[in-house]
């Protein structure tokens, strides 16, 4: 997840399972209900208008960025996936090591120029 409005601050998890009624319950503890939510078509996000006051999407099979809506998620997610992907050894992406890595690249992309003590802010 990215917050676009304020300072951008990105928010990475593993998810255990991609079922609807987990990515579900995950997102609404997420994100606040008034929240505008941008999306590609992925079918995990449909229902989403339900669940948030605005839902737009962008169906990446036709266009970069939606042509009326202006919406894209290539910058802020899938950007950053694929930078996590980079940094991330094929052999770090398990279960019991992911959780680490996560916590490393937010803390490098949310508190670029603050100082060290923000890390205490990530603290289980």
């Amino acid at each position: 997840m990215v917050e676009k409005d304020g300072p951008k601050r990105t928010k990475l998890v593993r998810v255990d399972d991609r079922t609807k009624t987990t990515f579900e319950t995950y997102i609404t503890e997420s994100i606040h209900r008034e929240s505008k939510i941008e999306t590609d078509c992925w079918k995990g996000y449909t229902g989403f208008k339900n669940l948030f006051n605005e839902h737009s999407t962008v169906n990446h099979s036709k266009f970069f960025k939606a042509p009326i809506t202006h919406v894209h998620t290539n910058t802020a997610i899938e950007g950053n996936w694929f930078a996590v992907k980079k940094q991330t050894p094929q052999r770090g992406r398990t279960a019991k090591t992911i959780d680490l890595y996560l916590v490393c690249f937010m803390l490098i992309l949310n508190n670029t120029g603050h100082h060290l003590r923000r890390l205490f802010k990530y603290s289980y």
